[in-house]
């Protein structure tokens, strides 16, 4: 009587940048001896579980090899976090943007772009770029959304002209508001 068993199954830590989930990528690995190239298409996710089938360790009596198990590990991004398929980021305005409206600058994974910031725009208020988040996985065309959290930033060593000008208008919105 032959005796057959199929080979282990084998664990594969994909650790991959927010870039490369975004954009999809290639891993290159051996197991006994042989080369093994993946391709993790765009939208992979922190935990994801991938099996690549009859790659893993040999079988024993020429039983059938294993699997290999890949468990994608998302790493840490300074310019976003991610919550499913969203992105949220900050995007920095000066008081004068805010106050006046005008044009903003955001990263997205696909690059920058110029958005549009009304007037009155408040600190901490949130603005959703529609479809420039994460691709979901295996659906081709769509997309998560990507929230931009508004931070503006007041200006720094005011000259004393400047200085002048605001005292100017705070005395003007303390007589409009009387």
């Amino acid at each position: 009587m032959l005796f057959r068993s199929a080979g282990a199954g084998l664990r594969l830590d994909l650790d991959i940048s927010l870039d490369e989930a975004y954009h999809g990528t290639t891993r290159q690995f051996e197991v006994d001896g042989e080369k093994l190239q993946i391709r993790l298409k765009p939208g992979m996710y922190d935990g994801q579980q991938i099996r690549i089938k009859g790659k893993g360790g040999k079988g024993k009596g020429n039983g059938p090899r294993g699997d290999i198990y890949g468990f994608v590990h998302l790493q840490k991004d300074p310019r976003f976090t991610v919550s499913h398929n969203d992105l949220h980021c900050m995007v920095n305005i000066d008081l004068y943007t805010a106050l006046l409206g005008g044009k903003a600058m955001v990263d997205t994974l696909k690059g920058k772009i110029k958005i549009n910031v009304g007037a009155g725009t408040e600190n901490r208020k949130v603005l959703r770029l529609k479809n420039m988040g994460m691709p979901f996985y295996d659906e081709p065309g769509k997309f998560g959304d990507l929230y931009a959290k508004v931070n503006i930033e007041l200006p720094q060593n005011l000259t004393p002209k400047e200085k002048e000008l605001f005292m100017q208008l705070q005395e003007l919105r303390l007589k409009n508001n009387q």
